[in-house]
């Protein structure tokens, strides 16, 4: 028994030898020069395998390079850290005390504020409203500010009223204020970051010097109320990111001296806390370690591995998601094109011939092109945090749009060769060249390949330049009311409001200042009582800053033996008693109950919500006059390209032209308004939960009115483009077959816009409706008619020709416009010739008598696409993750 307990004790003399020597290696560790021993400490590990202490799980000391501690040292060594403090504070006041015994203190920002004034220059009363006529009135007003012409009829609003006071170093200061009293402007004046369109005057002052004078940005951050965060990173990579970006840790200087003034002295640091703090001092070298240590403090450690994520994203990243779904779409749309155009030579023996093969090409042309819509919505939810990262300088924006286009090269190529197999072999007479006003000679190939590659580089240039320059779109402005513009100026005059917290405060007593007279209003129905009492929440802070509407400062100063009457002053008896009053039911109280689970019929509902959806819209000119606008643009850049294409009507080739005027214009005006309608719908989807769950209304009558109240905007979106491309194309000017063109412009946008609510509807948000979208969109554009006619499209695809929204609006609008024309046309070849109607019918079997059934074809697109779009409101919620 004796012998077995003596072979595992430990001896005093073995302590001894292992403190001895645990007292060589820092003596050692001592004789190095100071800039080799910042880079060398004593870590603490398990003891090797043999060893004498390794039986009972003892730790030795071990020198190891700061710079290279492995994964789990560095998770051990924060655990142990953070376990001998106990908690994050406890920690915090060793690193304190280290510095403090040697006496070095540490850096201290004191930020005073003077006389600080913001102003905003803003619209009131119903000119605030966000509507169209305004919409445009405001950009008429800011250009011609811009030119010095006109100031315009807006009014000052005080933000911030000439407010002072000081942010003490090493102290918590809590903000408070109700809404609109200037919260949000004050922490951004603070910052260095108020926008362009608020006039500030006041000084501010870091340690005595102003802003303009250093980067306050690297100084201080506003921490916004929204969380950008990269979805695609970990927990632990976006913080690396950040160290990585801005540096970390105490200051290499600082601990240069700390080590030189303890070794003087003859101190001896905790082994642990030396190798952390080195560790914290290399230039942001070991980044992994704050991370670790950050990740412990905050309790992030158990989620340190999982991806941020966003709203929807959930387990594998979102960018993956996308790259995965939009690869997978592309080799499907590339597998069909080619058993399109499936042919071991394709044939060449006729223009027609040729004609086709040029249609392949531009075919892959186009759907390279409309490829990169998919790129823009993935671009568009990654700007806030871009903008994020831009504003607190972690990189300039080259930075990330040079690795960008670097990384998209390879996907590009291979793409394009995904798009080219299987189309090789073949040749086309100069005819075909000559006759599409296509150059013949072999040099144009380096000339389009030079163009192309100067074209890449301009693009990735101006996208760097708009990232550097140009800032997010800010908040709308709020409606201020005449009236309230006038009340806060009379304040701002000294009158006396209805209660001041700093006469309270000293007076102890409400009886000071006379109440105002109270405003209110006389309720329809029985309210409904929800009592809370005895809730507890507080913040430990030792400065209070206190604010009012109006940015005016009520108090601001030290909390001490007084600031129970802060308390008292929100805790007043007659509330109280009110609480105690309410909480108890009287004996006439009945049990809720509802007859029906809505409120409203159905009708009742549509009509609600219709009249919630034409505020909206109306009031939304981001989605509504912009897609006038670019209407306006489309319009007038094909009715100028296409000049007086619609009276010529003499040879094959200007009923081509005439054909590819319309199917751009369809094209580039339907995808757009499809685009632009889906971020409009993800919105208002997400609203519609809430409301939907509160009982408001239905699914139905919510879709329904989405689907009405976009008949008047396309419809006044066709009139505009009717108009103006009709007249300058110089199609003939008879009332049917104006208004043929102006009916099937009209569905056809309206199908489009109705697509993309679809889209929107059965995806989890508006990033992946158009990569949903966008094979279809291929798809449409392949068997249009325009590029291959429906009689040179294989047989085993033709049905798809008939199920293609876009052939029939092309099959109407070509025939409404030269179906019933008899005149002679000269055909391709240059030799024969038939009439306009007969070419029609025989190349791409074009009938007028069926025009009333093609009517009925594209009318019948829009109402498909609305039922599916108001089934899948209904039955599909995304809001579960």
């Amino acid at each position: 028994m004796w012998a077995a307990e003596a072979a595992f004790s430990r001896s005093g003399s073995w302590r001894e030898t292992e403190d001895e020597a645990d007292a060589l290696r820092w003596a050692a560790l001592q004789r190095l020069p100071t800039v080799a021993r910042a880079r060398r400490g004593l870590l603490r590990s398990p003891a090797p395998h043999g060893a004498a202490a390794a039986a009972e799980g003892d730790d030795v000391l071990c020198e190891v390079d700061v710079a290279g501690l492995s994964s789990g040292d560095r998770t051990a060594l924060v655990d142990r850290l953070l376990a001998d403090s106990g908690d994050a504070e406890h920690f915090f006041r060793r690193i304190r005390s280290r510095f403090d015994a040697v006496h070095i203190e540490f850096p201290k920002i004191e930020v005073r504020y003077e006389d600080l004034t913001v102003d905003a220059y803003v619209h009131v009363g119903s000119r605030a409203l966000p509507t169209i006529p305004n919409f445009i009135c405001n950009m008429t007003e800011a250009f011609l500010r811009h030119l010095r012409i006109y100031r315009g009829g807006r009014v000052k609003l005080p933000i911030l009223d000439n407010i002072s006071g000081i942010i003490r170093p090493s102290r918590m200061t809590l903000l408070l204020g109700p809404p609109s009293s200037g919260k949000t402007t004050l922490l951004l004046a603070l910052a260095g970051r108020l926008g362009p369109g608020l006039k500030m005057s006041g000084d501010i002052a870091y340690n005595g010097h102003r802003l303009n004078e250093f980067v306050p940005q690297r100084t201080s951050a506003y921490v916004s109320q929204q969380d950008w965060h990269a979805s695609e990173m970990t927990v632990r990579e976006t913080l690396e990111f950040a160290g990585r970006c801005q540096g970390v840790g105490i200051k290499y200087d600082m601990l240069v001296e700390l080590l030189r003034r303890e070794k003087n002295a003859g101190i001896k640091p905790d082994e642990d806390l030396d190798v952390f703090m080195k560790a914290l001092a290399l230039d942001g070298k070991q980044t992994s370690l704050v991370a670790e240590y950050i990740m412990k403090i905050l309790g992030l450690d158990v989620c340190a591995d999982t991806i941020v994520g966003d709203e929807m994203i959930k387990g594998i990243s979102g960018g993956q998601k996308k790259r995965l779904t939009t690869a997978h779409l592309l080799l499907l749309v590339a597998l069909i094109t080619m058993t399109v155009f499936f042919r071991t030579t394709m044939h060449h023996d006729s223009v027609d011939d040729g004609i086709i093969y040029l249609g392949a090409l531009y075919f892959a042309i186009v759907m390279i092109l409309f490829n990169g819509f998919t790129e823009v919505s993935m671009l568009v939810t990654k700007l806030p945090v871009l903008y994020k990262h831009r504003d607190l300088h972690f990189y300039p924006p080259w930075a990330f749009t040079l690795p960008s286009w670097l990384l998209s090269i390879p996907t590009s190529l291979i793409e394009s060769g995904m798009w080219q197999f299987g189309n090789q072999n073949i040749t086309l007479g100069e005819v075909i060249l000559t006759g599409y006003g296509l150059f013949k000679e072999k040099y144009w190939f380096w000339i389009g390949v030079g163009a192309l590659f100067g074209y890449a580089i301009a693009l990735n240039i101006l996208f760097t330049l708009f990232l550097t320059l140009l800032n997010p779109i800010g908040n709308l402005q709020a409606v201020v009311s005449k009236d309230e513009i006038r009340h806060r100026d009379s304040r701002r005059k000294n009158d006396r409001v209805a209660l001041e917290l700093r006469s309270y405060l000293h007076s102890h007593s409400l009886n000071g200042p006379n109440l105002k007279e109270q405003k209110g209003m006389v309720l329809p129905f029985q309210p409904l009582n929800m009592c809370f009492k005895n809730i507890n929440y507080y913040v430990d802070v030792p400065e209070l800053l206190f604010m009012k509407r109006g940015g005016q400062l009520i108090y601001a100063g030290p909390l001490g033996s007084k600031s129970r009457n802060l308390v008292e002053f929100f805790e007043v008896r007659q509330t109280k008693d009110m609480v105690d009053a309410l909480s108890k039911p009287n004996n006439e109280s009945k049990e809720l109950t509802f007859a029906t689970k809505y409120a409203q019929p159905f009708c009742a509902q549509y009509i609600a919500c219709l009249w919630k959806q034409n505020l909206s819209y109306w009031r939304n000119p981001q989605y509504t006059a912009v897609r006038f606008f670019y209407t306006v643009i489309i319009s007038l850049m094909f009715g100028t390209i296409c000049w007086k294409f619609g009276s010529r009507r003499e040879t094959q080739h200007d009923i081509f032209n005439a054909m590819g005027a319309m199917y751009a214009a369809v094209l580039f005006i339907g995808i757009t308004n499809a685009t632009s309608v889906q971020p409009v719908i993800s919105i208002e989807r997400f609203v519609s939960y809430r409301e939907r769950a509160a009982g408001m209304y239905s699914a139905l009558p919510f879709a329904f009115s989405l689907v009405t109240v976009e008949f008047p905007y396309i419809l006044v979106q066709s009139l505009i483009y009717g108009t103006i491309f009709y007249s300058l194309g110089s199609f003939e000017w008879t009332a049917a077959k104006f208004l043929w063109f102006l009916y099937f412009m009209y569905f056809t946008l309206l199908y489009f816009t109705f697509y993309g609510m679809m889209t929107t509807a059965i995806t989890p948000n508006h990033t992946v409706a158009p990569i949903i979208a966008a094979p279809f969109y291929t798809l449409w554009n392949l068997f249009s008619g325009f590029m291959i006619p429906r009689k040179r499209i294989p047989v085993w695809w033709r049905w798809y020709y008939w199920a293609n929204p876009v052939s029939w609006t092309l099959y109407g609008l070509l025939t409404s416009q030269f179906g019933d024309l008899d005149q002679p046309l000269l055909l391709a070849d240059g030799v024969s010739s038939t009439t306009v109607a007969t070419f029609l019918e025989q190349h791409f079997g074009f009938r007028h008598d069926f025009l009333g059934v093609v009517a009925a074809m594209v009318a019948g697109f829009c109402v498909l696409f609305a039922v599916v779009f108001a089934l899948a409101i209904k039955c599909l919620n995304f809001q579960r993750r």
